[in-house]
């Protein structure tokens, strides 16, 4: 049996990461874009690494946070984008 979960995107605000190896919770908003200051750093969704052991994060995480984030961004002001799963 499979469940299927359907939610609006824009209900998708919020995520939260957690360590593998000193599990901190890292709660990222998809909606925030900081804009940076120095002109090669990526603006990225979520940090590349624990802000306290330092242990990176997947690549494969990071990347798709930023997904997740852009097709949040695109659709915020329409209230009928859902995703399934």
């Amino acid at each position: 049996m499979f469940k299927q979960h359907v939610v609006t995107l824009t209900e998708l605000q919020f995520a939260t990461i957690v360590c593998s190896e000193c599990t901190t919770e890292i709660t990222v908003d998809l909606k925030y874009e900081r804009s940076s200051r120095q002109p090669n750093t990526v603006n990225s969704a979520a940090p590349p690494r624990c802000p306290i052991c330092e242990r990176y994060f997947d690549n494969g995480l990071v990347r798709g946070l930023d997904s997740i984030r852009a097709a949040y961004m695109a659709i915020q002001e329409q209230n009928t984008a859902s995703i399934e799963f």
